[in-house]
């Protein structure tokens, strides 16, 4: 079986040669490696529609998985559910990636890979398409045998009749190709799974191990040349200016472009392009340059405004949204209570550091666009080129290649739009525009930054009577066609107040502040601050109150079987109960964001570092993290962990050294030097732990991500007797901030 994609099939949409066969869904559209290219050419003719599923009548099941592939696994999860449902062998069964179109959205009408939701949104609808396919098989086959469907059996891609005769799917497609497709199939049990939560090979694994895989920057067209791109330096300020004439006499360039806010050169290789680019002069226009000190100043500001707050609907422990109690009855509450807290967090702004910087390809011939970009969006993106270029959406076309990272950043349409205004300047050639790592650090859509203050009362008995979480900072931008009026924005304030724990009134408030800087999605999005906040705070009141902080979120939670489970789970796993020793510490923290559950303990040791020119600096070690997580059934069990374990090390990398700063209104970092993300030295043993409460599925790609910070601030506080209520927790030294 071919193993790799190519981008001829990528542009083409076939079936193998003599596949008269049985084409089921809404689309296809390449193998996933280079190599395919031969493999596919011998393709007699090409349908006027597209599939989920195509079998051939050489046997060849083909699956389209709809959702962008950026190592979270969807390759697999989603073609898996199909084919369970289709009794395919899996070993026979080819993925395709599919192309961004509205064809493939699921029933929320969406096609995206975004806010863990690509296996939760899909499965049920291809669910229907797999049986479907199987019924539509298993009757061809019984008009074939002149025998009754229901003496028809389906397994390992091949139909069994009751005398022990058996065919190959391939051998009816063409006859159940011609039949009426069910609408409402019968779906197998969970005790007749055969395929969902078991572990296989994943499907991109050669490609991706032999080099053939096709990520942004692999693309490879005729003809193509190669952009590098230089924005405004000054964040928030247009670019008032550029001298270019230098860049135009740099070997292999044959155009400079001006775009909106930014300057691309194109030439015949990227190096050209990139050397030519560093030979351009960029101006800023004047204004106000914002500097990290002006941020910090307006979010305090912000958190004292009384004035200035939105509310925000809070979440009660049975899931019921209520606008929350008024701000003067929590405040009463919480003057009469046996025990008050209050205390301010606060959070930098977060980059997202993806590990192939921005990238997309664009071919403008003929009236027709196409693009090849690894973007997380699907349907969304042919609309947005058309709104910022004016070409007809119905004359794009969009290919989605493997994504090297995402994290929320690759959801934006900015850098394909750029692509595509490029190569619009070179009709009839590719034009590949890459983002250089330092533009790329230095023009996200950055996770916000954020200071918080969270009041509350409590009885004698650790009873939360009143909670109230304001928060300040700005939206995200991307989020405000989707805001209610006089409401707070979700993608910040949600779940400021933990709906996981009893709390008998709640109100959350926020007050959003204007920056220059551009916001978008981050990877765990409000829970990637939001559980620093408030998994701090409930350490802070058990500590108040002289309680263990793993026996006081039981307490809280005890309404939850599966938030008590995997707080149960965890506490034996990381050997809760044996106290740690001088130095050390362990914090825990409790999540139930995506319809998850999920619990953190990490183990840290705290170290005096000598030879510091101030004196001795507490130096940071991670012994150990574990986590136990309950995402209901997991469709591969090693993928879930795989995800997990990936979220907790994207958390690290915030919880230690995150941090977007500003000077002069240009933001200091660069790259992985001034950026760093955690490395193998930084790394401790982690172990994660799956529980299957029988619930519903559950979202998992961010659910890792926001535990970490508030889990390792509480181990640093058990170890040194310091709370840090700041982020990040240390310099690049692994020292202490102070």
């Amino acid at each position: 079986m071919p193993s790799t994609i190519s981008l001829d099939a990528l542009t083409r949409r076939t079936l193998l040669k003599g596949a008269a066969g049985l084409v089921i869904g809404a689309g296809a559209s390449g193998l996933i490696g280079a190599r395919a290219l031969g493999a596919t050419s011998d393709a007699a003719h090409t349908e006027a529609f597209n599939a989920f599923v195509t079998i051939t009548a050489d046997d060849r099941v083909i699956i389209t998985s709809p959702g962008a592939e950026m190592g979270q696994g969807v390759v697999n999860s989603l073609p898996k559910i199909i084919a369970e449902e289709l009794c395919a062998d899996w070993d026979r069964v080819e993925v395709r990636l599919s192309g961004a179109d509205a064809r493939f959205n699921n029933p929320a009408n969406k096609q995206r890979s975004a806010n863990s939701d690509a296996v939760v949104s899909y499965y049920a609808m291809l669910r229907r398409i797999g049986a479907a396919t199987r019924a539509v098989l298993v009757e061809a086959a019984a008009r074939h045998w002149n025998v009754e469907p229901a003496s028809v059996t389906a397994k390992n891609g091949r139909l069994h009749r009751a005398s022990g005769e058996s065919l190959p799917f391939g051998a009816m497609a063409a006859a159940a190709a011609q039949l009426p497709v069910p609408q409402d199939p019968p779906l197998k049990s969970s005790a007749e799974h055969e395929l969902l939560g078991r572990d296989f090979p994943r499907k991109d694994l050669p490609a991706k191990v032999d080099g053939s895989a096709v990520f942004g920057m692999d693309v490879s067209l005729p003809g193509m040349l190669y952009a590098s791109i230089r924005h405004s330096p000054c964040t928030g300020l247009a670019l008032e200016g550029y001298a270019d004439e230098a860049a135009l006499g740099a070997p292999g360039v044959h155009r400079v472009v001006a775009l909106d806010n930014a300057v691309a050169v194109i030439a015949e290789s990227y190096w050209q392009a990139e050397q030519a680019a560093n030979l351009l002069e960029l101006t800023s226009a004047q204004g106000g340059r914002l500097d990290t000190a002006q941020v910090r100043t307006m979010l305090r500001e912000g958190l004292e405004d009384e004035a200035g707050f939105l509310p925000f609907p809070v979440t009660d422990t049975a899931g019921t949204r209520t606008p929350g109690a008024e701000r003067a009855r929590i405040d009463e509450i919480v003057a009469g209570a046996a025990v008050t807290f209050e205390a301010d967090y606060e959070v930098p702004y977060l980059a997202h550091a993806t590990m192939e910087t921005l990238c997309s390809t664009a071919l403008w011939a003929d009236g027709r666009c196409e693009i090849w970009a690894p973007t997380q969006a699907g349907n969304t993106v042919a609309p947005k080129v058309a709104e910022a270029t004016g070409i007809a959406p119905e004359r794009i076309t969009v290919h989605r290649t493997f994504l090297g990272g995402g994290f929320g950043r690759k959801f934006e349409p900015d850098f394909v739009i750029q692509s595509v205004q490029l190569a619009m300047t070179m009709r009839g050639r590719p034009v590949m525009l890459v983002w250089p790592r330092e533009e790329d650090t230095r023009h996200d859509c950055y996770r916000p930054a954020f200071m918080a203050r969270t009041r509350a009362g409590i009885d004698a008995d650790g009873r939360i009577r009143a909670m109230r979480a304001r928060i300040s900072g700005q939206s995200l931008t991307t989020m405000k066609d989707y805001r209610v009026a006089g409401r707070a924005d979700a993608s910040v304030a949600s779940d400021l107040v933990p709906s996981c724990y009893a709390i008998d009134e709640r109100r959350i408030e926020h007050h959003e502040i204007t920056t220059p800087l551009t916001t978008g999605y981050w990877r765990s999005v409000s829970a990637s601050h939001n559980l620093f906040f408030t998994e701090s705070a409930i350490d802070e009141i058990a500590a108040k109150l002289g309680r263990d902080p793993l026996d006081y979120r039981l307490q809280l939670a005890a309404h939850d079987p599966r938030a008590v489970a995997v707080l149960e789970a965890v506490r034996a796993k990381s050997d809760w109960d044996t106290p740690p020793g001088p130095g050390r510490g362990r914090g825990v923290a409790l999540g139930c964001g995506w319809g998850a559950r999920a619990a953190w303990v990490i183990e840290a040791s705290i170290a005096q570092q000598v030879g510091n020119e101030d004196g001795p600096a507490p130096r940071l070690q991670l012994d150990a993290i574990t986590c136990v997580f309950d995402c209901g059934t997991a469709i591969e069990p090693d993928t879930v962990k795989a995800q997990i374990e990936g979220g907790i090390v994207y958390g690290l990398s915030a919880a230690l050294f995150g941090e977007i700063t500003l000077s002069g209104g240009q933001i200091e970092q660069a790259s992985y030097a001034d950026y760093p993300v955690v490395l193998m030295e930084h790394c401790p043993p982690i172990a994660v732990h799956l529980l299957d409460s029988g619930a519903a599925m559950a979202g998992v790609g961010e659910a890792g991500v926001p535990g970490v910070a508030p889990a390792l601030a509480s181990a640093i506080a058990q170890a040194s007797g310091r709370r840090l209520r700041r982020l990040p927790l240390v310099n690049l030294a692994m020292e202490l901030r102070a």
